[in-house]
């Protein structure tokens, strides 16, 4: 079998998609598959041994110029801003990155098309992206897309960033959205590193595989002042977490564990 796997790209430093990218890219290797990847070389990116490597450029923040993203971004990081704002919807993370403009996403979904006529998969893995559903749908490859619980439409939506996707689909005869996230339902399999005790998504073309990488097991506790801290692997730190949930729960009763989803990059 081969595979084309599609991380989501972004300017910023975010290690859950290459990450995961990465972890299932090493074990369909290791199962015999061939595997390549269609990936930005953002800062994420990293060589994965005996893959090839198609080209997918790096979209620029809320889908500004080229020019004026890559150097207003590194600015905005810095002065903290990045980490101080305050978002709604994992629509917004998309709108943020760059990957549900018009500009990007209609060119992002012409280079991976070109990269499946080259490879010829027989699978396309879409690790949070968008544009990878929508190449593989319009080339007839059956394609499995990551999944959470914040993505779903039903959690939260911020549909006036939907406007560039809707016009990239009506570009290539598509039927248009309310929500870019609706995207995610066009794909052949949702997976989800997680179970469905912590994300419980009822659909009938999702598969909850758990947690990625080494497992630490934890012991079964009755006691209800219990809390369990699960985060994504993204760009909060694990010393940002424990300082967090220090403040928050010192002095309290609460026996707190946390658990950060994922593979470690």
């Amino acid at each position: 079998m081969r595979i084309l796997m599609v991380p989501m790209a972004a300017m910023a430093e975010t290690s859950g998609p290459f990450s995961r990218t990465k972890w299932f890219a090493q074990a369909f290797i290791d199962r015999g598959y061939e595997v390549a990847l269609c990936a930005a070389r953002d800062p994420n990116f990293r060589e994965i041994s005996g893959t090839k490597n198609y080209f997918l450029p790096i979209p620029t923040p809320m889908g500004l110029p080229h020019f004026i993203g890559l150097h207003t971004f590194p600015i905005a990081e810095k002065l903290g801003m990045i980490k101080r704002k305050t978002v709604h919807s994992f629509e917004e993370v998309l709108f943020l990155t760059g990957a549900n403009s018009y500009s990007y996403f209609t060119n992002s979904i012409e280079w991976i098309r070109k990269a499946i006529k080259d490879f010829k998969p027989d699978l396309v893995y879409a690790e949070f992206n968008l544009s990878a559903i929508i190449a593989a749908k319009l080339e007839g490859i059956m394609v499995f897309s990551s999944f959470s619980y914040p993505a779903q439409t039903c959690y939260a939506t911020s549909p006036q960033y939907s406007q560039g996707v809707n016009r990239a689909l009506k570009k290539i005869g598509m039927n248009t959205v309310q929500s870019s996230l609706e995207i995610f339902e066009f794909a052949d399999q949702l997976v989800i590193p997680s179970s469905y005790e912590l994300e419980p998504i009822n659909r009938q073309n999702v598969i909850f595989i758990g947690s990625l990488g080494k497992r630490k097991k934890v012991e079964e506790t009755k006691n209800k002042d219990t809390i369990l801290a699960y985060m994504g692997n993204g760009t909060i730190s694990k010393s940002v977490l424990v300082k967090v949930l220090t403040e928050a729960f010192s002095g309290s009763n609460f026996e707190v564990y946390s658990r950060k989803r994922a593979a470690e990059s």
